[in-house]
């Protein structure tokens, strides 16, 4: 009950009780907490008290991969999102979403009624080069489709399609 541990815990299991504090709670360097394994995986669970339900953090050596696994009715849980020690590649299971708390597709991108969100392709060196943005008309529940790309300094509108269907291509921009 309350006090400081010094030293390691090695080859012994603990539970405490409360919040732990890893280093101290001033300001100063980066905490470090490390899980050493040989090889096999390295786990810190959050999970609900007396449940099998909550979330872990995998790093798993033997496939150079790391996961977060989200447990419901399994202490085994499955992985939702997969990382790759040796790429850049990331891995989601289940619906994506950005800008919204319930994605109904792999990827669904929200936006507020009334606006125009979508898609923008950059490069390292210019900010726009392209842009698939989806517009919502007017206070209704229509929509269009429209597709941009970068002439010189300006991206500009170079075809539509809008919710009755109807499809504008133009070599300039659309007014």
């Amino acid at each position: 009950t309350g006090g400081t541990l010094t030293g390691a815990l090695i080859g012994t299991t603990a539970t405490f009780a409360g919040d732990v504090t890893v280093g101290s709670t001033g300001a100063g360097s980066d905490k470090i907490l490390n899980i050493l394994t040989g090889g096999s995986d390295s786990t810190i669970k959050l999970m609900e008290a007396g449940t099998v339900y909550g979330f872990s953090q995998v790093y798993s050596g033997a496939n150079n991969q790391f996961y977060i696994k989200r447990h419901s009715n399994s202490a085994t849980g499955s992985a939702v999102i997969t990382l790759n020690r040796d790429d850049d590649n990331a891995t989601f299971t289940g619906n994506v979403g950005i800008g919204t708390t319930s994605p109904n597709q792999k990827l669904t991108i929200g936006f507020a009624d009334n606006g125009t969100d979508g898609i923008s392709f950059r490069s390292a060196t210019y900010a726009s080069l392209a842009k698939i943005l989806c517009q919502n008309d007017s206070s209704s529940t229509n929509g269009n489709l429209q597709f941009l790309t970068r002439s010189g300094g300006d991206v500009l509108e170079r075809m539509r399609i809008d919710s009755s269907g109807l499809t504008t291509i133009k070599r300039t921009g659309i007014t």
